[in-house]
């Protein structure tokens, strides 16, 4: 089983898809007790060569590219020695990231490229403006997908192969624009349990919100959780 852990803010706000840095720290260090921690690179050669590993792998990502996670989440990263990718909403680098709970500070180019320089953390696109890909025509998202690579690029010098759809939202047009920009997209919710079936332009993910209570990110670790939760839909 492969899972894949997307986190938002790592914070002590009210905002729902904050965790507290105590709280995530604790969270990654169960992960790292409990699962091979694997980059993004290593999910990528696993995937195209579908071959089950023979245990538990985790990977850690970001959505939205919010400054706390170089505030908060990256010193436990760099304490633990776990990688992670972040997926940059390009539109907001350097300003405000708009959520349900208001408008909360962006990474800068600074900070991007000092956690960059670490080689523990990859960076990745999350669209332009973080629209919902799938209200959108096809010229719109293709520009989001390329204004937000070319940004990337030219300030890292490297340009992303890997994207994570805004809110989860895709469907089979928004996956078609996806295989002409990126080798691997993220979206929906679960972990991969069938390497052979996965579609690499919709890999599940398990989202992180305070609402997780600690006796449940505990079962995470059980396939036989995510096959109950499959068939009943549990909550």
């Amino acid at each position: 089983m492969i899972a894949v852990f997307a986190y938002h803010s790592v914070s002590d706000t009210h905002y729902a898809y904050a965790v507290s840095p105590t709280a995530f720290e604790r969270q990654l260090t169960y992960i790292k007790n409990n699962f091979k921690i694997i980059s993004i690179r290593d999910l990528e050669t696993i995937l195209k060569a579908r071959k089950a590993p023979s245990q538990n792998m985790a990977l850690i990502t970001f959505d939205d590219g919010l400054q706390d996670n170089y505030i908060n989440a990256f010193p436990s990263l760099n304490k633990l020695g776990i990688p992670a990718t972040i997926f940059l909403a390009t539109g907001s680098i350097g300003n405000t990231f708009e959520t349900k709970a208001g408008g909360m500070k962006a990474l800068n180019w600074q900070e991007i490229k000092e956690m960059e320089a670490s080689e523990l953390i990859t960076f990745g696109s999350h669209t332009h403006t973080h629209p919902n890909l799938t209200d959108l025509g096809i010229n719109e998202m293709k520009d989001e997908f390329t204004t937000s690579r070319s940004i990337i690029e030219e300030n890292l010098g490297v340009r992303p192969h890997v994207i994570a759809y805004p809110k989860g939202k895709y469907n089979s047009s928004v996956q078609a624009v996806a295989r002409e920009h990126f080798s691997l997209a993220f979206g929906g919710d679960g972990v991969m349990t069938n390497i052979k079936n996965v579609d690499i332009f919709a890999i599940p993910r398990i989202i992180i919100s305070n609402l997780i209570p600690s006796w449940k990110f505990k079962l995470f670790k059980f396939q036989l959780y995510w096959k109950l939760k499959g068939i009943f839909g549990t909550k």
